[in-house]
């Protein structure tokens, strides 16, 4: 596997890990503010939110596949590249052996 495929994998997996994070950091969302009593400040008033922890969590995921694809796609051309470099090899190997015998 080739440095760029491994790069791309690489992403993809920092892909879905931050997703991951990301949804469980954003769980919680903020929807009001409560005085306290002393006046001296205000508290939060927090919701969890499953529908914010699956976007956060599908967007991951999804961006995350695609650099696996692209990683898959980028490794597949280099094996067709090398496969045809050895192929071309073989076929000058027996252009100049034909050569010899003709000659």
């Amino acid at each position: 596997m080739n440095n760029l495929s491994k790069a791309f994998y690489t992403v993809g997996a920092l892909c879905i890990v931050g997703g991951i994070f990301l949804g469980f950091s954003n769980y919680e969302i903020v929807v009001g503010y409560e005085d306290d009593i002393l006046g001296t400040g205000s508290d939060p008033i927090t919701e969890k939110s499953w529908t914010a922890f699956f976007t956060y969590f599908g967007y991951g995921v999804i961006s995350g596949l695609f650099m696996f694809g692209f990683g898959e796609v980028i490794y597949l051309l280099n094996k067709i590249r090398e496969t045809s470099e050895e192929h071309l090899n073989l076929l000058k190997e027996e252009t100049k052996s034909r050569e010899n015998e003709i000659a």
